[in-house]
Parts: structure tokens; C-alpha cells; sequence
């Protein structure tokens, strides 16, 4: 439905007013045209037809000032109709309306502000670059620079990110984003190993500064404070692979701080109330989880079957979703709650029901992906409050008591790695519900992908791959000439794909190879081709250090062999403890070397890979929907709760 149409059914007299003046325009009776407008104008004043008619009426009555104020007129209408469609969802309208402002208008800047905002949230960033140097034109000042910082930040183009960030805190020495992004901001992709200390010493130093600079005692320092805290998350800095426990934990206490200035009332330490101390009244343990992730999502996959699994008779849960987007997995964790609160970005009113349902345990399964979640995990809504593995770093929050991971995951040094205690489950520590599988799935050449390939398929979030891994491809391809290394593009940055196909094609001339010959980078696939994908594949490539948890879980359905090497840190032993779980450790490697040399055998002995591939197969099922890490968490939970009950008698 057109603008017009939505004005024309909410003022039905309208419609035939709108044609008398379109008629008396055609006719040449200007002025009655400009009449029939302003009544039309008068009962829908955002009626963008009505104002052109009405400037086309002046302009031919010779009336240039009254033709131009209608145009102006018309301009902000677009305008005003534009952020009524962003408000509403309608990206098309919105751009629409702002590019119409714009044709009115040139010099219209929140017109293009605006217009780069849809952009961006469309991921289409050379268009909303384009916008916001536009507004620089025209009106430059801080949030603009910080927006295309922030834009630059996200397309991979780091350096850009930090000069226009600076730019901003030129104009505005206290902007609360360009300051923090100014110190916090990290790469998603690295070109060579030296980088990621370099990077990481400046976080450290930046974070340093911050929490030096942060100033808690005036409501301005407060506001300031608090408006940086909402617009940064430190996502990539667990991608670099290292211990990243005293930055978190230093991050964590200044998010704290903060919130703590803000909300005093919901830090406070709170008592573990009665199984009857609540509206409810209906004696079962009371268990939230809340993310911004409750839809088809990993975050949404890894945490469903805690929900499903539970002991209703016990357990009651209370589900906060804060996110946006509402699919069948939202409608699914909505049908597993026993009460299910869809509140999105509005915080306070989140944290006042949290408050009022009286939770005895409050679990996040994901933070540090998402801003909002972690202000809220710096505040203390519950007595008992636990991270899962969703986001597989500590929080470094002094308001998380539990850290819900997983046996095999976990080293026996783990605990030195979290600032909360560590509460290993069974197994995966997840009850993973199996994927759905294409019936009719691509075919190779759909892709296209060739037929006579050793297909090792690399599907990861480029960010994943650490530039000191790069060799691992060209070591295979050397020993496997029918190697071919199957890679996704990133979905909203083509910059970052070049750089790491430049980073491939470095390393494949150190073997004097060519990457070319041996790596494809596919676009991002839907849902039934990305799975078909993985069935057409004959091995896949775990990544050394952050390993693959989702992924290796979609791997494992689809009977592919997956070779991997169990790291230090829980998040680079996903798949290690996939395997174990089945009892296939045959392609588990011990050190790099042995990693080159499993996907070398599997590449050249097609018998030993059907042989795994029937394995996994055949007992792929004990892997999914696994109900002993809800009985174990359930135990956990009854314990620490009983007991705090106790030690308050």
C-alpha cells in the first residue's frame, strides 16, 4: 500500500477532494485547485500529493514565494513521513520519502542522516558512507562523524573509524560514542599476527583511560558515562585468543560503575525470596533467561532446549526478550515460558519486571554480543545471576555469580580464565535440538562447485580465522591437489573479504601456490543452501582457537567428518567436545601438524572419510537434544538456591 493510499483510507472524504483538484489542475482553474488542497490539507496534513498539486497551482498562477513554501512544505512532509516509516518497520518507504526530501531539498541534512541510518541498518554501507559525507557538507558536526565511524568500524576499515571518531571529539570533547569508540574500537579482521598486540595493547591503554576519565558524580557525568556504555560491546576482543579475564574484569567493574550510579536501587545485593514470594504464588523455583537473541540465531539454538527439557513440575520459567525480530523460534521460546515479556529497547521497563516477578535465578545465555544485556548483567535483578556459553568469555561483572559451561570445553586450569565461579555441566553443556535437513538439497553444481573437488568446507565468520592459521590451507592443498577450501563471504562487508582473500593469496605464494586455484569465497546462503552446503561437502575445517559451535553441531547433522584442535580456552574446544561426546576422536588433533596431517588422509583416502562420515551418522543422535545438562543445571540451581533459602533461617 502506497503513502497516499494509507492517507486516503484513514480520511475517506479525501480521495474525491485529492480528484477535483487534480481535475481543476488539468483544467487550467488554478486557484480552485489550490482550494480543493488546503482542505485536503486541512483533514491530512502529510498528504505529499496535495502540497505538489498546490505548488504546481502557484508556480502557474505566478505566485514564485507561495510555489516555493509549498515546495518546503512538501520536502518536510516527505520528511516527517520518512521517520514515521522507520518508526513503523517500512525501510522501503522511509527511503523513499527521504530521498524524495532530498530531490525537494538538497540541503536538507537530517534528511541524509536519516537516510544513512536505513542504510546502515540495511548493512548497505557504501550507500550510507555516501549519506553521512553528504551531511558533512552541509552540516558537519559530531554525530555525524561519529556515525560514520562507527559505519567505517563495521565495514572492516578501522583506521577510517578512529579518525572520523577524533573528528567528532574536535568538535564535541565529551561525545560519549566517539570517545569510547575512539579507545575501545577493535579490527574484525587482522592481516598478519603483529596486529593483534598492537591492537590489543591500544584496547588496554584506551580502556585504561576511560575508566580514569569517567566522571560519576554529576548527572551530565552520569548520562555521558552511560551513553558510551549503551553503544559499545568489546565482541571482537575474545576473537584475538588470548586470556582475556583482566580486561574484562577491569571492563566489567566500570560498566558496573556505571549502572550503579544510574540505578542504585537495582544494585543492591537481594535476598533469595520464599518459592511463594511472588504475584504467582505457585511454589516452583523461578528461572529467567533474557537475551536480545530469541530467534533463529545461534544464541537462540544453543539455549531453546533448556526450556524444552525443563522440569515443568519444579521449575517455572520467565523469558525477557529484548530483541526486534519475532520469528517461529521467538513463537517457540514464547510457547516454552511459562510467562514470556517481549519488551525491546526499552531497559528500565525490563528491569522493573524482572524486579517485580522475583526471580530466583536469572540466566543470560549470551553477554557481551549486545549492549543493553550487558548494562542490565551489571546490575543485580536476582540473587543468583548465571552467564551461559553463548558469547564463551567471562564477563568480567561482579553482578555474574555462575559461568554455565561445559566438561569437555573446559580445561582443568578453566577457573583462572573467568572472574566467575565455573559450573561445568555434562558433556557440551547443551541440549542442542538437531537441524532440520534440506529434503531435496543443491546439488555441487548449484554453487557451482566442482564435482571432481576435495571439498573442505570453511565455513566460519571470517573474524574467526587468525592470519598465523592462514598457512594450514596452503600446507593442505600442497599434499591434496583436488583440495578445494570453501570459505562465506562476510555478509555486510565486501573490504573484509578482500582483505582476507589477500591474506590467502600471501600465504599461498609462500608454497608457491595459488589461492586462486585452490580457495572459493561463496556469498553468505540462505538457510536450505547453506546446509546443502554442508551435504555436499566431504570435510570441514574447524578453526583453531574459536572453534565452531554451531556450526560443527549443523556439521555433525549433516554426517560431515570435522577435523579440530581442542585450545586453551573453552571457545576454541567447541568441537573437541562435539566429538567426544560422540566417541569420534579419530580426527581430533593434538598440535597443528597432526591438524594438516587428518585433512590431508581424509582428502586422499575417500574409504577412511566414508568411514567416519557413516559414524557420525549413525550415532549423530546422541549429540542433540541431550537432557542431562538440564538435569545437571536443574540440580545446581535447586542446590544453591535450597541453600541460600537455608542460610537465611
Amino acid at each position: 500500500m502506497s503513502e497516499a493510499d494509507r492517507n486516503f483510507d484513514a480520511h475517506p472524504i479525501s480521495l474525491p477532494v485529492y480528484q477535483q483538484a487534480e481535475a481543476e489542475l488539468r483544467a487550467g482553474q488554478f486557484e480552485n485547485a489550490i482550494a480543493a488542497c488546503q482542505k485536503i490539507l486541512s483533514q491530512t496534513p502529510d498528504c505529499v500529493e496535495a502540497y505538489q498539486i498546490m505548488a504546481e497551482a502557484w508556480l502557474d498562477l505566478g505566485n514564485y514565494e507561495a510555489a516555493m513554501q509549498a515546495q518546503i512544505q512538501l520536502a518536510e512532509t516527505h520528511y516527517r513521513l520518512g521517520i514515521q516509516s522507520v518508526q513503523a518497520g517500512w525501510a522501503a518507504d522511509a527511503i523513499a520519502h527521504f530521498e524524495a526530501t532530498i530531490e525537494i531539498d538538497p540541503e536538507f541534512a537530517y534528511a541524509y542522516y536519516n537516510l544513512g541510518t536505513v542504510f546502515c541498518q540495511l548493512d548497505q554501507f557504501e550507500q550510507a558512507i555516501a549519506c553521512f559525507e553528504q551531511v558533512l557538507e552541509i552540516l558537519p558536526d559530531a554525530d555525524t562523524y561519529a556515525s560514520l565511524g562507527e559505519i567505517y568500524a563495521a565495514s572492516g576499515q578501522t583506521d577510517l573509524a578512529i579518525a572520523h571518531y577524533q573528528s567528532a571529539l574536535e568538535i564535541q570533547p565529551d561525545h560519549a560514542i566517539a570517545l569510547w569508540r575512539s579507545h575501545l574500537v577493535l579490527p574484525n579482521l587482522y592481516d598478519d599476527r603483529s596486529q593483534i598486540q598492537t591492537w590489543r595493547d591500544r584496547f588496554s591503554q584506551g580502556l585504561q583511560k576511560l575508566c580514569e576519565c569517567v566522571e560519576l558524580n554529576t548527572e551530565s557525568g552520569i548520562q555521558t558515562a552511560l551513553r558510551g556504555l549503551q553503544h559499545n560491546v568489546n565482541f571482537y576482543l575474545a576473537y584475538q585468543g588470548q586470556n582475556d579475564r583482566r580486561l574484562q574484569q577491569q571492563y566489567g567493574e566500570l560498566a558496573h560503575r556505571i549502572m550503579a550510579a544510574r540505578y542504585p536501587k537495582w544494585v543492591a545485593e537481594r535476598s533469595m525470596p520464599t518459592l511463594h514470594e511472588n504475584l504467582k504464588g505457585t511454589g516452583k523455583l523461578r528461572i529467567g533467561y533474557l537475551s536480545s537473541f530469541f530467534h533463529q540465531h545461534s544464541i537462540g539454538r544453543t539455549t531453546i532446549g533448556f526450556l524444552r527439557h525443563r522440569d515443568r513440575q519444579q521449575f517455572e520459567i520467565y523469558t525477557y526478550y529484548i530483541g526486534t525480530i519475532a520469528d517461529a523460534m521467538t513463537e517457540e521460546y514464547q510457547q516454552e515460558s511459562d510467562y514470556f515479556h517481549h519488551i525491546p529497547n526499552d531497559l528500565e521497563t525490563v528491569c522493573m519486571q524482572i524486579a517485580t516477578d522475583r526471580l530466583h535465578v536469572l540466566i543470560f545465555p549470551d553477554i557481551g554480543m549486545y549492549a543493553p544485556t550487558t548494562q542490565i548483567a551489571a546490575l543485580r535483578l536476582a540473587p543468583i545471576q548465571c552467564v551461559t556459553l553463548g558469547h564463551p568469555v567471562t564477563t568480567g561483572l561482579p553482578t555474574i555469580d555462575y559461568f554455565l559451561s561445559s566438561e569437555w570445553m573446559e580445561l582443568p586450569h578453566a577457573q583462572s580464565h573467568y572472574s566467575e565461579t565455573l559450573v561445568n555441566l555434562p558433556k557440551t553443556g547443551m541440549a542442542y535440538p538437531k537441524p532440520v535437513l534440506p529434503l531435496e538439497p543443491n546439488s555441487r553444481a548449484d554453487f557451482p562447485l566442482p564435482e571432481d573437488a576435495v571439498i573442505y568446507l570453511c565455513c566460519q565468520s571470517l573474524f574467526k580465522y587468525l592470519p598465523q592459521y592462514d598457512y594450514i590451507f596452503a600446507a593442505i592443498a600442497a599434499q591434496v591437489p583436488q583440495a578445494k577450501f570453501v570459505f562465506l563471504a562476510h555478509p555486510r562487508s565486501s573490504e573484509i573479504t578482500d582483505r582476507f582473500s589477500a591474506r590467502l593469496s600471501r600465504t599461498f605464494a609462500e608454497f608457491d601456490l595459488h589461492s586462486q586455484d585452490y580457495c572459493l569465497i561463496l556469498p553468505q546462503q540462505e538457510r536450505r543452501e547453506y546446509l546443502s552446503l554442508h551435504l555436499r561437502s566431504d570435510v570441514f575445517l574447524d578453526t583453531l582457537a574459536w572453534s565452531g559451535n554451531n556450526t560443527c553441531h549443523e556439521a555433525i547433522a549433516c554426517g560431515l567428518p570435522i577435523v579440530t584442535c581442542g585450545g586453551e580456552f573453552m571457545r576454541g574446544r567447541h568441537a573437541y567436545a562435539i566429538l567426544q561426546t560422540l566417541g569420534i576422536v579419530d580426527t581430533i588433533a593434538e598440535n597443528e601438524s597432526d591438524y594438516i596431517a587428518i585433512a590431508v588422509k581424509l582428502g586422499l583416502e575417500p574409504q577412511w572419510r566414508r568411514d567416519i562420515a557413516d559414524r557420525i551418522r549413525n550415532c549423530s543422535d546422541r549429540l542433540y537434544d541431550d537432557s542431562d545438562c538440564v538435569r545437571a543445571l536443574e540440580n545446581f540451581l535447586k542446590e544453591r538456591i535450597t541453600s541460600s533459602l537455608n542460610s537465611n533461617c
